[in-house]
């Protein structure tokens, strides 16, 4: 997987979890207002990335892993707005689209 950028991560996500640097292995999230989790897990060396939201009650609501990942890219060019896009290997359209700000909301393509 392409490195993504860790300090738009930092800026953007709540807390950064290293699981273990010399494997590639981090975690990031971030809570709504309402209490909505998003983490993402990311292993850079088996270009994996696992993706769950929880809610306020620690209920998983949703939780999925995309393989073969290529390149996440934060997109700031909305007001108000922060996307984070998550390409795969051999696709020019993002398999994840992840609202993080004002509120989170994932829309995914798996064409």
């Amino acid at each position: 997987m392409r490195l993504y950028d860790r300090i738009e991560f930092l800026e953007f996500f709540d807390t950064e979890k290293i699981l273990d640097e010399e494997a590639g292995l981090f975690e990031y999230y971030v809570t709504s207002p309402e209490g909505i989790t998003f983490d993402v897990y990311i292993n850079l060396y088996e270009c994996t990335i696992c993706f769950t939201l929880t809610s306020k009650d620690n209920t998983d609501l949703v939780d999925f892993a995309f393989h073969n990942m290529h390149t996440v890219v934060c997109d700031t060019n909305k007001p108000g707005s922060i996307y984070f896009l998550f390409y795969q290997e051999g696709k020019e359209d993002p398999v994840v689209t992840a609202l993080i700000k004002p509120v989170i909301a994932l829309s995914l393509n798996t064409e």
